[in-house]
C-alpha cells in the first residue's frame, strides 16, 4: 500500500474514533454494539459505517471450516501456538474475534493468536474474515512490538507493501464480510500482526509473525 493510501485508511480510523467519543452520550440512537464503552462502541460504529461496502462474504459454516483448516505446505504445533510454513507459497484464513472462540483474538488454522512463520520472499495471500457480529476488525503486519497503546496503529505502517486488510464491517444475517490481500514477506525478522481499530490490539488481538531467512 502507498504511502498517502496508508495515511488515508489511518485518518479516516482516527476520524471514526474522533466521532465516537464525542457523540456517543449524545446521539438520540446508536448502531449496534454502541451500547458498549471505549474501544467496543468505536469497533461498533465502524462496523455499521463500513457495513455497507460491496465486499464479498461467506456463511458462517465456510467461515468455521476456513478457521480450523490447517493450510496446504504448513504444520500446525498446538503445544507451542504455532504455524509454520516452508513453502514459497503461503495461503491462509485469518478470522477475526469469531464469537464461538475468544474475544478480541483472532483465529488462524484452528488457533488463536497463533505464531507464523514463513520463509524470506515468500509470496503471502491472506483471506482476512470479519465473523464479530457487533465490531469492526483489520489486520495488519508491522514492526511495532507489544505493549501496545489505545491508538496502535499511529506510526505504524505495513512491514511489507500490501500487508495491511482494511478494516471490515460487521458480520450478519448476509453473511461475514472478507477481503483477500497479497504480500511478500521480502525482509527476514520478527514482526506483528495486529488488529488497526483502535484498542483492539492492546486488548490482546495481536501475534507474531516471523520471517525466517532463507
Amino acid at each position: 500500500m502507498r504511502k498517502g493510501a496508508w495515511l488515508g485508511m489511518v485518518m479516516l480510523v482516527v476520524g471514526v474514533a474522533g466521532l465516537t467519543f464525542a457523540t456517543a452520550r449524545s446521539l438520540p440512537f446508536l448502531p449496534r454494539g454502541s451500547h458498549l464503552t471505549g474501544s467496543d462502541a468505536m469497533g461498533g460504529m465502524m462496523g455499521t459505517f463500513l457495513s455497507g461496502a460491496q465486499v464479498p462474504r461467506i456463511t458462517r459454516a465456510e467461515a468455521v471450516a476456513l478457521g480450523n483448516e490447517v493450510p496446504l505446505g504448513a504444520s500446525a504445533d498446538r503445544g507451542r501456538n504455532q504455524l509454520v510454513f516452508r513453502t514459497s507459497v503461503v495461503r491462509l484464513t485469518i478470522l477475526a474475534s469469531p464469537p464461538w472462540g475468544k474475544d478480541m483474538t483472532f483465529r488462524v488454522a484452528g488457533l488463536t493468536n497463533p505464531t507464523i512463520v514463513v520463509p524470506q520472499g515468500a509470496q503471502v495471500r491472506v483471506e482476512f474474515v470479519n465473523p464479530d457480529n457487533d465490531t469492526s476488525h483489520g489486520w495488519l503486519v508491522s514492526s511495532a512490538l507489544p505493549p501496545f497503546r489505545y491508538m496502535a496503529m499511529m506510526g505504524t505502517p505495513p512491514a511489507f507493501p500490501g500487508s495491511f486488510a482494511p478494516p471490515l464491517g460487521e458480520s450478519y444475517g448476509g453473511g461475514m464480510p472478507s477481503e483477500t490481500i497479497t504480500f511478500r514477506a521480502s525482509a527476514s525478522g520478527r514482526y506483528t500482526y495486529l488488529c488497526p481499530v483502535p484498542g483492539h490490539a492492546q486488548r490482546g488481538m495481536y501475534g507474531v509473525f516471523v520471517v525466517a531467512p532463507s
